[in-house]
């Protein structure tokens, strides 16, 4: 929505549900969403949309590092043990996809960047 005008714009018109928690990069530029249990990227405008995830797991939450070139993002299965789910980060190319750390239980929903300093 443009704040100044109020003029709302539709950005997907696929039948494919785009989940809750889209978050944009910090530049504006891009959003990272979360559809069909994947990491999905798209431009502002709606165009451009990159499936980063490509997994058989359910992937969600994606939060863009600050400096915009990763994001971290929750999920379940694949890398840790059932009833536990876990935190990635991948870059905005797909690339280097990391597992943070397994989280105990069925607690971490949204994973969040701190000013630790370093990047990644």
């Amino acid at each position: 929505m443009d704040l100044d005008t109020g003029q709302e714009t539709q950005l997907t018109f696929d039948p494919t549900f785009k989940d809750q928690t889209p978050d944009w990069s910090p530049d504006g530029s891009r959003i990272a969403y979360h559809a069909d249990d994947d990491i999905w990227l798209m431009d502002a405008d709606g165009s451009d949309q990159v499936n980063l995830t490509q997994s058989p797991d359910v992937e969600f939450g994606a939060v863009f590092s600050p400096d915009g070139a990763s994001i971290a993002f929750t999920g379940t299965g694949g890398p840790v043990p059932a009833g536990q789910r876990y935190v990635q980060t991948i870059r905005t190319d797909g690339s280097d996809r990391r597992l943070v750390a397994p989280t105990p239980g069925l607690l971490q929903a949204v994973p969040a960047w701190q000013p630790l300093g370093g990047g990644r």
